[in-house]
């Protein structure tokens, strides 16, 4: 009624807007996958003009690595972690794409962290 936002709800706000900087691609004019999520802690949009796929993962996986069986990076793709610099190592194995976080990437997210690459949905 005051027009006072308190000071917790100001800080996530602030919390938000920064995550919302370095990952906001993912989130602004895009649709999610068919198959949008895998497991609990994966979840997928992509961009409705091209082959951009965005796997948010609102955990850090144990050793390092993400396994996705939901996407497949189109070859030579480049696969990004939104807020690092350097391109992540990845592979297939079997039906599984199997992409290397570096453990200094953690740095890039304190929440949840997104990886940006080229690639299609994999049909059901």
């Amino acid at each position: 009624a005051e027009g006072i936002i308190p000071a917790p709800s100001v800080d996530r706000l602030i919390l938000m807007g920064a995550w919302l900087r370095t990952n906001g691609e993912a989130i602004y004019a895009t649709n999610r996958l068919v198959q949008f999520k895998e497991g609990d802690s994966i979840f997928f949009t992509k961009k409705p003009e091209d082959r951009t796929v965005y796997a948010t993962l609102t955990e850090w996986p144990e050793g390092n690595e993400v396994r996705l069986t939901r996407v497949v990076p189109d070859p030579g793709t480049e696969i990004q972690l939104l807020g690092y610099a350097h391109p992540l190592e990845w592979r297939i194995e079997g039906p599984t794409t199997v992409i290397t976080l570096p453990a200094a990437a953690r740095a890039s997210s304190e929440h949840a962290w997104v990886l940006r690459l080229q690639g299609e949905e994999v049909a059901d």
